[in-house]
């Protein structure tokens, strides 16, 4: 396991009792979807056949449409939390480090740098609850639409089964070259903020020696390389 998937469980893990309520809406929620196309069809039966439990399955099916809905509203209020809450947690922790190392933290990383990964890198990572959270309850409606195809006909879930696993395999080779990428951007976005806090530190003397536009053209100068990352990440995706 390497230094981000580590950095990705002690985050799941830290992120107190919002993973759980959003595992517990998301798996409630995908498990109620199932069924409403169940409840509704019988519900529909049984309205045209004016059977004796008609209201029953009006009132069971009504509740389970609510009860996704519930699922939904909470799924997003809790995905919402366990972000904030995780990436409040990360930034408390970038701070703890960043002062107890004192001044030998930005020989690796500069000022900039630092602030932009207790920022927005920070709160990109915070995320990581709400998409572990996800891609799990999605394994409900899998299984579920998996056990309908092989009640129809085997034949179906074999061929759901192989696109599947070409769906993985281009999803893996997606992954790995949006990561490539995405840390390039992240690199030279640093790089402009440190360069902007040195600038920000020396603005008297830029004042004074009227050297305001040669300033921000060093800012500025790794511009280029931002535009080009941006421009690979967005045609990737």
């Amino acid at each position: 396991m390497g230094p981000g998937d580590r950095l990705v469980m002690g985050t799941v893990r830290r992120c107190g009792p919002w993973p759980a309520v959003l595992a517990v809406t998301a798996v409630a929620g995908a498990a109620g979807e199932l069924a409403v196309p169940y409840l509704v069809g019988r519900a529909v039966d049984v309205l045209v056949a004016r059977g004796p439990d008609m209201v029953f399955s009006v009132v069971v099916c009504a509740g389970v449409i609510a009860g996704v809905v519930l699922c939904e509203g909470l799924g997003v209020w809790a995905r919402g939390a366990s972000s904030a809450y995780a990436a409040a947690r990360l930034r408390l922790g970038v701070l703890r480090h960043v002062l107890g190392a004192g001044r030998t933290a930005t020989r690796r990383f500069p000022e900039g740098e630092l602030v932009t990964r207790a920022g927005l890198n920070a709160e990109e990572a915070g995320r990581a609850p709400e998409t572990v959270t996800s891609a799990l309850a999605l394994l409900v409606p899998t299984a579920g639409a998996l056990v309908a195809l092989t009640l129809i006909h085997p034949l179906l879930t074999l061929t759901l089964g192989a696109g599947i696993v070409l769906i993985a395999f281009v999803l893996r080779a997606f992954l790995r070259a949006t990561t490539v990428i995405s840390g390039g951007y992240q690199e030279v976005q640093g790089e402009i903020a440190a360069r902007l806090v040195d600038a920000m530190d020396g603005i008297r003397t830029v004042a004074a020696a009227g050297t305001a536009a040669q300033e921000a053209r060093r800012v500025l100068a790794p511009l280029p390389r931002l535009r080009a990352h941006g421009l690979a990440l967005w045609r990737a995706n």
